[in-house]
């Protein structure tokens, strides 16, 4: 993974800041008229999860953690959806561990920063300050191009898995 940071990692530098190094939130950004928007929680397709296991497998990490909404949730919706987050763990060439969130509102956990695993979640978590800016104040300016960006967020730099 590169070194420069890009337009997400400035916008939300103050939010991310007390992530792990390891650790990733899988988002999307939507652009139109010179108006972006920050989501969690959405938009995770079979050719996003191709994308995004090319890119996870390209790393040098050993291990991968993923933090996901379960099906069995009272007031969620499982994501990413199970039969395209199957596909996708298949994908992986990693050893690959599926940590299911508690229920909302309960935050998730800490996990250790280790240089061999990545982590990445991909649903909403309650105790995450970008995924509260995502909620109370998604829209920005910006002068990047219109489309559909899908991140790996990370504090130190995240990785543009794909755009549309």
């Amino acid at each position: 993974m590169g070194r420069k940071k890009n337009f997400l990692n400035k916008l939300v530098s103050k939010e991310i800041s007390n992530l792990n190094n390891n650790f990733f939130i899988y988002t999307y950004i939507n652009i139109e008229d010179s108006v972006g928007f920050l989501n969690v929680n959405s938009n995770f397709d079979l050719f996003t999860a191709y994308k995004l296991s090319e890119v996870i497998n390209k790393t040098d990490y050993e291990n991968v953690i993923l933090i996901a909404r379960n099906e069995k949730e009272q007031f969620s919706e499982p994501f990413p959806p199970t039969q395209d987050f199957k596909k996708f763990i298949k994908k992986l060439k990693k050893n690959v561990k599926v940590f299911y969130q508690d229920p909302w509102p309960a935050k998730v956990p800490s996990f250790l920063d280790n240089k061999n695993t990545m982590i990445i979640r991909f649903g909403y978590d309650e105790g995450c300050e970008y995924d509260k800016l995502c909620v109370n104040n998604p829209s920005f300016d910006t002068t990047e191009k219109e489309g559909k960006y899908f991140f790996l967020l990370n504090k130190n730099k995240s990785e543009l898995i794909h755009n549309e």
